[in-house]
């Protein structure tokens, strides 16, 4: 099976690069005679302001002023044992140039927010291997995540509550559930 590359472009409003693309299997692998899929893409097409599948998880690509190896990773999911009935957001960053590179800042945020709604913010915190990798989750989410929700790691001065501009970014319409299996 041929697989169409998929293209990147950045948006002309937040200057992210992303990707554009269908569900589909992207290739195949032949190991021992068999055939078996190496990888599918899901770039979902919930309407702008339906509720979002949980769980669910998106790419969050690089703005142009970082390193085209900036990436991250959003998940989104119902925490059943921890906070019951809450959502959980994780974001994973990773390849982003020190915070202080980019101005007067010192680490990373991740914000979640639904438009003329609600916004969330949190901490990432880096790993220690070099370049590290940032992290963090937020679990007090209580409001209904919505496909108009967008994700963003930005700089920020902890001290001062000063923030710089997105280097990473993702929309939660294109948030692609999982039904548990692996």
């Amino acid at each position: 099976m041929k697989a169409k590359r998929k293209s990147r472009r950045a948006d002309s409003t937040t200057g992210i690069i992303g990707t554009t693309g269908s569900t589909r299997p992207v290739g195949t692998a032949r190991t021992a005679g068999s055939t078996r899929p190496v990888g599918t893409t899901c770039i979902a097409g919930t309407p702008p302001g339906a509720p979002v599948r949980l769980p669910c998880c998106i790419l969050l690509g690089p703005a142009s002023s970082v390193s085209p190896d900036a990436a991250g990773v959003l998940l989104a999911r119902t925490l059943e044992a921890l906070r019951p009935g809450r959502t959980a957001v994780s974001i994973l960053a990773h390849a982003l140039p020190p915070p202080s590179d980019l101005g007067d800042f010192d680490s990373y945020q991740g914000l979640l927010f639904i438009p003329d709604l609600i916004t969330w913010t949190f901490i990432l915190f880096p790993t220690a291997e070099t370049p590290p990798t940032w992290a963090g989750t937020f679990t007090e989410i209580t409001a209904t995540l919505t496909a108009n929700a967008q994700a963003q790691v930005r700089p920020v001065n902890r001290t001062t509550g000063q923030t710089g501009a997105p280097v990473l970014a993702g929309l939660l319409r294109r948030c692609c559930p999982s039904d548990g299996a692996s």
